[in-house]
């Protein structure tokens, strides 16, 4: 296996460049390589995050060359293709580098599309292996083809210790991946994307000047690619990759709220989730320094809440390109100045790329003319998998005196624009019928095509049709000799087409309707769509919040009616569509939903009595706010463990607030814990305190913390006093502090340890530190991956160190019976040189984790806090 693999290694810097015009892209301009000549800067930094697991640049270098190994002892050989089916951005990065390091291309899939397309797909790409995630049909996978599932036991030890293995002569012409998307031959086209331009575009600092400090969002699906964008501008320049949940794509309060707790600092949404969360939370990218927005055109309306909000984003770029130019080919930077114009530009070209605006004759028109924008330069594609003849047509030749350095090929965006007279470009829509929505490329044709597929249907027109808030949608109409069930139709092209190209509504007509030209009235056509109102509501209160809800439904669905019952009414629309619910609701009931309020199977119904419980009061949210506030509820500040992401669980929180929107949870940033050399806890609790400061969290404040995170809540109660904010309650669940010891007390510590290396020898020493150390791993299963036990210890050390001066206010403790260092630590009751104000402690009959992990402690002590505040106990009668 060894030998094997050494025959593979290469230096590959030295292969030449073969395509006429780009003599400089050599193998250094290929991004595995480019990958690999930023280890040496920042190998042990934090490289992608996804969910409760981060890996570090030498770990994710180590599993690639693993599965790299894997993909050679399969038979890939240079130039074929690896498809990667998987939703985990980590095991997806993994798997793309594998794939170039054994010298093939990459073929990124969405496991959620539908089986026969997924099929074709891999059958078209003619790839020659899949590496999926457990969950991946088998029966997607054309016979004899291999599938692979090896992401869950990547076993580093078995790496040889190379940095890369590509094969001779690789070099950043040779294809990095295939990427499909909506054709207009009634079937997906793949296309062919060189590795050259990506690094080119990646270190691009006009577009995204990406820091290693700074933490990048993952908000694209893995199959589009401006998701290969968001990957290696944050990977080829050092940053951390941090993975949006899904879910949160569908809440603008918790994508807001996660943005500010993992303090992202640049990111790529599309422009219709940027449009969404304008609407909602136009101040939800304050904390972030640079946000790119691409897909469709840009709303000058939706920029300018963002940008007149109290708490703008450093910058915003509006980006263009299409995915055959490698992902973005121009860009601009969005002023006041464009937002009052009511006109947003594409701007200007990419590193190295040219744009050019020609007439149907190909020549270049003057400025302020109308023209077909025409993409030349190291990022325009290899052209079509399969389709040589569409190849031909999309990508010409340049008229000679256009050409540079003999690189006269370009691609036919079929984009109409004009260039205004200091050189930058307006979009000014399609020159044929492809539509943008929600940042998906779509080809009416393709989706006519699944449709005629059906037996009733004759034929089919698919339009976009715009909604009332400001987006477009797809709609269709189809000819039939049968009644059409809108229901029906739309579950049988389902199994053709992925959700973002099923129409959201359609029609069935005998005969479509022509223009006196001739041509089908698509006018006409979209007039079929338009819906009566819906009568007014009953005056019950329930009845009326249902009424208003299933009216604004019916709005959003652009439905005749709203199925108050129908378990699958929330389900059958995309994060848009949710996106937009939630924003309505809480413009017009006040209450904020969650993830969890829209879960599958949840009726409008049901809904709309959480919204009436949740709408006692007319107040909107901002009212309600303030009201708390005026009231005395506290701002109540949870501290997470630096080495777990961990969401509070509710008990303890609602004891010390009943007011959801007060409870906030702070998380120590990642890119502090990722410095080299010791941790202090002063650091890390400047660190809080300024996170505080930027998400305009209000006083006063209840901090609660446990363990470690006790300790950080003490000496960031002690940041907070000393800066004038009210901190009303400390609580510290299980505190602890280094054992104080005289020098006596020292020497005779020292003296037991050197006796316990004489009796028991330096091998018993090291089992014990292994058996503690498997003891932090079994306990943090949750671990954020920073290499879990060591991060653990270096907080320990830094717990160890830290010396709390005197705090004056009030503080309640709890304290474990049991705890698995008591030698080295003692109790917060040991320390009343500590806390020298109002001081209150319990022991509770339980050990060190079981107080914050098991639901019966934390309802207990939830209750001796209401106690203890005067409140009474009220959420021990849950156990009942």
């Amino acid at each position: 296996m060894q030998s094997a693999l050494q025959a593979h290694v290469h230096a590959a810097s030295s292969a030449p460049a073969t395509t006429a015009g780009f003599s400089a892209m050599a193998a250094s301009n290929r991004i595995d390589i480019a990958f690999a000549d930023g280890l040496a800067r920042w190998g042990h930094r934090p490289a992608l995050q996804s969910g409760g697991h981060v890996v570090s640049y030498l770990d994710l270098d180590r599993r690639a060359r693993e599965l790299a190994a894997l993909l050679l002892e399969h038979g890939v050989r240079r130039g074929e293709v690896v498809a990667v089916a998987t939703g985990d951005i980590i095991d997806w990065a993994c798997g793309l580098l594998a794939a170039w390091r054994a010298g093939a291309a990459a073929l990124p899939l969405d496991a959620r599309y539908p089986v026969s397309r997924l099929t074709g797909i891999l059958a078209d790409a003619s790839a020659r292996v899949v590496l999926a995630e457990n969950g991946f049909p088998a029966d997607v996978v054309p016979a004899g083809m291999p599938l692979l599932r090896p992401f869950a036991g990547l076993d580093t030890a078995r790496v040889p210790s190379v940095q890369f293995m590509p094969q001779h002569g690789l070099d950043a012409d040779e294809i990095a991946y295939l990427c499909y998307t909506s054709g207009s031959t009634g079937k997906p086209k793949g296309i062919r994307v060189p590795h050259r331009g990506v690094p080119l575009l990646a270190r691009d600092r006009r577009l995204l000047p990406i820091e290693p400090e700074d933490r990048m969002a993952q908000c694209c699906n893995f199959a589009f690619d401006v998701s290969q964008y968001e990957l290696w501008s944050t990977l080829l320049n050092g940053a951390c990759l941090v993975a949006v949940p899904r879910p949160l794509l569908s809440s603008p309060a918790e994508f807001a709220r996660f943005l500010a707790d993992q303090r992202i600092t640049a990111m790529c949404p599309t422009t219709a989730l940027f449009n969404a969360v304008s609407l909602a939370r136009p101040d939800a990218f304050g904390g972030v320094k640079s946000v790119l927005i691409a897909g469709e055109a840009a709303d000058a309306q939706a920029l300018g809440r963002v940008l007149r909000s109290r708490r703008p984003p450093q910058r915003v770029v509006n980006a263009y390109g299409p995915t055959e130019t490698t992902i973005y080919a121009a860009w601009h930077e969005v002023s006041l100045a464009d937002v009052d114009a009511g006109v947003i530009p594409i701007g200007r070209a990419t590193q190295g790329m040219r744009l050019h605006v020609l007439d149907a004759a190909g020549d270049e028109v003057a400025d302020g003319e109308v023209g077909e924008l025409h993409i030349a330069g190291p990022g325009v594609s290899a052209g079509y998998v399969n389709l040589p003849e569409m190849t031909a047509q999309r990508f010409v030749a340049l008229p000679l005196g256009l050409a540079e350095g003999g690189d006269g090929r370009a691609y036919r965006s079929g984009d109409l624009c004009r260039r205004r007279a200091d050189g930058t470009l307006e979009y000014l829509g399609r020159a044929d019928d492809q539509l943008k929505i929600n940042g998906y490329r779509i080809e009416p044709a393709e989706v006519a095509a699944a449709l005629c597929r059906l037996d009733q249907v004759r034929d089919a027109v698919v339009l976009g049709r715009p909604t009332p808030f400001g987006t477009k949608e797809l709609v269709a109409v189809v000819m039939s000799d049968q009644p059409v069930v809108e229901a029906q139709l739309r579950d049988a092209v389902a199994a053709f087409l992925p959700r973002y190209l099923v129409p959201a509504a359609v029609r069935g007509v005998d005969s479509f309707p022509l223009t006196p030209a001739g041509k089908v009235d698509r006018a006409a056509l979209l007039a079929l769509f338009t819906t009566p109102a819906v009568p007014a509501a009953s005056s019950a209160v329930e009845d009326s919040i249902e009424a208003r809800l299933g009216e604004l439904w019916r709005r959003l669905a652009q439905a005749e009616r709203a199925d108050l019952d129908d378990p699958q009414a929330l389900q059958d629309v995309d994060s848009m569509a949710l996106m937009h619910l939630a924003i309505e609701v809480e413009t017009r009931f006040g209450v904020e939903l969650g993830v969890d309020d829209v879960a599958p199977g949840t009726t409008l119904r049901q809904l709309a009595a959480l919204i009436a419980v949740r709408s006692a009061a007319p107040a909107s949210r901002a009212v309600q706010a303030s009201a708390t506030q005026a009231a005395g509820q506290p701002t109540v500040l949870t501290l997470a463990y630096p080495w777990r992401l961990w969401r509070w669980p509710e008990e303890i929180p609602q004891a010390l607030s009943t007011d959801r929107g007060n409870w906030h949870q702070l998380d120590v940033p990642v890119q502090l814990l990722a410095r080299p050399g010791r941790l202090r806890v002063e650091d890390m609790a400047q660190a809080l305190f300024e996170q505080i400061e930027e998400r305009g969290l209000a006083g006063p404040y209840v901090l609660c913390g446990h363990s470690f995170c006790a300790t950080l809540a003490l000496e960031l109660a002690q940041l907070l006093t000393r800066a004038g904010r009210e901190v009303s309650c400390l609580v510290m669940l299980d505190a602890r502090f280094p054992r104080r010891r005289n020098r006596k007390e020292k020497l005779a510590f020292l003296a037991q340890r050197a006796w316990a290396i004489a009796a028991q020898g330096h091998a018993a020493i090291a089992r014990s530190t292994r058996w503690y150390a498997s003891w932090v791993r079994k306990r943090l299963s949750s671990s954020i991956g920073i290499a879990t036990d060591d991060l653990f210890f270096r907080c320990r050390d830094a717990m160890m160190r830290y010396q709390p001066a005197p705090y004056a206010g009030r503080v309640l403790s709890f304290s474990a019976e049991t705890f698995v260092d008591s030698r080295h630590f003692e109790t917060t009751a040991a320390r009343p040189d500590v806390f020298v104000g109002d001081f209150h402690d319990e022991v509770i009959a339980c050990e060190h984790i079981e107080m914050i992990e098991s639901t019966e402690q934390r309802v207990f002590i939830a209750d001796r806090i209401q106690h203890l505040l005067g409140r009474g106990g009220r959420l021990a009668s849950r156990l009942a």
